[in-house]
């Protein structure tokens, strides 16, 4: 649906209000009008509140994951997503970078930072307009880069393939095993 604004119209009718020879069912015409254009064409602007962030924690040395719950109270028109800034507290000068999700998504993983790092990071709520930034969250990355997980079936593979003469106890070979590797 298209965007208008609704001081626009406020000012049309204050505009035919202050003429002496409009009568006031004219005016109450204009004012019927406004308020049909406005639910006819969703008068939006920015979201009052901000996001809250409920959930952050470093997912490995170079991600942070991030949950947040959506704005409270009302939202002028239609929420068309979010978005996660971050900077590096770590480096002077660094820039902010930004990440735009979806107004279904409440979490995102930030990725590909640096290693033992501090993060800020916040989230704001967008329709036309860009709303209130939350408060800042400072996080950390992790001292080192863990290694990838491999999956159970990887492990049982490998110890049929390799370690035939432990397989019966595979499960628990793998479970000691297939930590990180």
């Amino acid at each position: 649906m298209p965007q208008i604004s609704g001081i626009v119209w406020i000012s049309v009718v204050r505009k035919f209000h202050h003429l002496k020879t409009v009568s006031p069912p004219l005016v109450t015409k204009w004012t019927v009008m406004f308020y049909w254009f406005s639910s006819y064409f969703q008068i939006s602007s920015a979201p009052f509140t901000a996001p809250q962030i409920v959930q952050s924690y470093n997912t490995s040395g170079r991600s942070i994951f991030v949950q947040w719950a959506p704005p409270v109270g009302p939202i002028p028109g239609i929420l068309r997503g979010y978005r996660i800034f971050y900077n590096n507290l770590n480096i002077s000068g660094s820039p902010t970078y930004n990440e735009t999700v979806d107004a279904s998504t409440l979490s995102y993983e930030i990725t590909l930072l640096e290693v033992y790092s501090r993060y800020e990071i916040t989230v704001l709520a967008f329709t036309v307009a860009d709303g209130p930034q939350s408060s800042p969250e400072i996080m950390y990355t992790a001292n080192k880069v863990l290694p990838r997980k491999f999956s159970e079936e990887f492990w049982f593979s490998v110890c049929k393939r390799h370690l035939p003469h432990i397989y019966i106890n595979c499960q628990i070979s793998c479970a000691i095993v297939g930590c990180f590797i």
